[in-house]
């Protein structure tokens, strides 16, 4: 036999208890909403004004004040905390020069400079492998797609008309 007293303070206990024993049970999973992930290459063949193109600021996390509007990338100035901006590189064709093509290294670097590999010894000498922005592409992308390329200029019809590949060409 349990009083009624008894029994009032032991349910007004499960009653307060109630609440908190719900932070025990299971959470169904629910999927983050997804951000979508791009890469942008750009590539200017015939170089830019250094002065005027980078960022103002030093190495590091950029923000609008690194993009001022005397800079080539000021209208991206919105954007500036989601950029990476890759500085720093140096990309030299050393060592060509020596084959059947005649040394036009302006047309050997276009042709390695997203592949980070050696051209095919070929006299067109297209790339021989795939570009990064391909492989980031197929691992980012739905059902692994390629990249969209755009293009705004003059189209070569030779290596210095594409710095993207999907394999050796």
């Amino acid at each position: 036999m349990i009083s009624r007293r008894h029994f009032l303070r032991g349910v007004g206990g499960v009653t307060v208890g109630l609440p908190f024993l719900e932070s025990w049970t299971p959470k169904p999973l629910q999927a983050a909403e997804a951000q979508p992930k791009r890469l942008v290459v750009f590539f200017c063949c015939n170089g830019v004004s250094m002065s005027s193109f980078w960022p103002t600021s030093a190495f590091g996390a950029l923000s609008a004040e690194s993009l001022p509007a005397t800079t080539g990338l000021a209208p991206l100035a919105s954007y500036a905390s989601k950029l990476l901006i890759a500085r720093g590189m140096f990309l030299s064709p050393r060592g060509y020069g020596r084959d059947k093509a005649g040394g036009d290294d302006h047309a050997k670097c276009v042709g390695h400079r997203l592949t980070a590999a050696a051209n095919q010894d070929t006299e067109e000498n297209y790339a021989s492998g795939p570009s990064i922005d391909q492989i980031v592409a197929k691992s980012i992308n739905p059902g692994g797609a390629g990249s969209l390329n755009l293009m705004v200029g003059y189209r070569s019809t030779d290596v210095r008309g594409s710095i993207s590949y999907t394999g050796s060409v």
